[in-house]
């Protein structure tokens, strides 16, 4: 349908912000494994977030600001209306390369079950809200941003509280 395209088109346009981040999520996961030794990790973490955050969020701005000009470029006249959907996919993959240096941290620090216990649950969360308020192309984006950022919460929090005891059991040891 065409109200699909539109989003398509948009989702595409959107997932730049995730390509552009990738830089630092691939070379995150042998610099973690290497920082095991120096526990320089949640130094590692808290730059990965910074910087991947912060060319995602230049990223997502620069496209807001660009997206009639690029949809018209890219896609022609007849996809113009994909552009009230630009703002909110941006956000939705902001969230998402977040959750991608998380991810791949704790992938990295061996912290597997409660990183994928959690992704799992959201799903399961996700399909279950859109079955439940699928009304609008608007409130399925709303949704996956919600239970995306919940997750990336879940995991930040978790390999916080795992920073901090390994800091503690350091700092005890001296």
């Amino acid at each position: 349908s065409q109200l699909t395209g539109l989003y398509s088109s948009a989702a595409v346009l959107a997932k730049m912000i995730l390509y552009v981040s990738t830089s630092i999520v691939v070379t995150l996961f042998p610099t973690v494994v290497a920082s095991k030794k120096t526990n320089d990790s949640g130094k590692i973490l808290f730059k990965s977030l910074f910087y991947g955050g912060g060319i995602s969020l230049i990223t997502a701005i620069g496209l807001v600001i660009l997206k009639k000009p690029m949809i018209l470029v890219l896609y022609g006249f007849e996809y113009i209306n994909s552009v009230d959907y630009i703002w909110m996919l941006c956000l939705m993959i902001v969230i998402l390369s977040l959750l991608s240096i998380i991810a791949n941290f704790r992938l990295a620090m061996g912290h597997i079950k409660s990183l994928s216990l959690s992704i799992i649950l959201g799903i399961i969360l996700t399909i279950i809200l859109t079955a439940i308020f699928h009304k609008t192309i608007y409130s399925i984006i709303n949704i996956m941003s919600f239970v995306m950022f919940i997750v990336t919460l879940f995991n930040l929090l978790c390999e916080l509280k795992n920073i901090l005891q390994k800091n503690s059991v350091i700092a005890d040891k001296l």
